[in-house]
């Protein structure tokens, strides 16, 4: 996962599902490290050119504006989130 915040308080999070995506990794950024817009802007930019899903999320005030699957995207059971989200669902 690459972050980053914009000027305006905006948090973009890339949950990036791609092959050799380390090749676009600078200065640790990855795995939730808040990265400058410019260095964020720099990994998409590497990023694009590889085959696979960025899964990016539009956040503030802690909450998803938009989510956004770019790139080739799938849903099947090898692709779910660790167990007990289930906890997060309204009931």
């Amino acid at each position: 996962m690459v972050k980053t915040i914009t000027g305006d308080g905006l948090e973009i999070r890339d949950y990036v599902n791609k092959i050799g995506i380390s090749h676009c990794i600078q200065n640790g950024a990855i795995n939730g490290a808040v990265v400058s817009y410019t260095n964020f802007n720099s990994f998409q930019g590497c990023s694009a050119q590889m085959i696979g899903c960025d899964n990016i999320f539009y956040i503030r005030d802690g909450k998803v504006l938009e989510y956004k699957p770019v790139g080739r995207c799938y849903t099947d059971n090898t692709i779910r989130p660790e167990p007990g989200w289930e906890r997060f669902l309204k009931k």
